[in-house]
């Protein structure tokens, strides 16, 4: 498990975002800053696959951004389970606030703090 403690950003994916903000920030809408992203923890994984009949084997992935996408939908899903009534402007206004901040500035999502504030904040 992931938690904001131990969650970082690596050096290379700091100096890129910083390096072509502008660039990048063209491409987004509503975002400022390289600072207001929210980042998406992902980690290498490892999965099992079958080449070859009664043949077992494993697999290790290095980490992408193409992960970090079901881990952030999953934990909107959960967002929503706990708040159906609640607008997507509110969902992600309330991701941003509950977001773990780096010393180097950028955010990165937090799921319990999420969910504690969405359940807080439906009683």
């Amino acid at each position: 498990m992931i938690t904001c403690q131990n969650a970082f950003l690596g050096g290379s994916i700091i100096k890129n975002l910083q390096d072509n903000e502008e660039t990048f920030l063209l491409s987004l809408r509503d975002t400022n800053s390289i600072y207001d992203l929210i980042c998406v923890p992902c980690g290498c994984r490892t999965t099992s696959e079958v080449r070859n009949v009664e043949e077992y084997s494993y697999v290790y992935q290095c980490p992408s951004q193409s992960g970090s996408v079901p881990v952030l939908c999953g934990i909107l899903a959960l967002g929503l389970q706990v708040r159906p009534d609640i607008f997507n402007d509110d969902l992600l206004q309330t991701l941003k606030d509950t977001s773990h901040i780096e010393n180097n500035r950028f955010k990165i999502v937090n799921p319990k703090d999420f969910i504690q504030k969405l359940i807080f904040n439906n009683n």
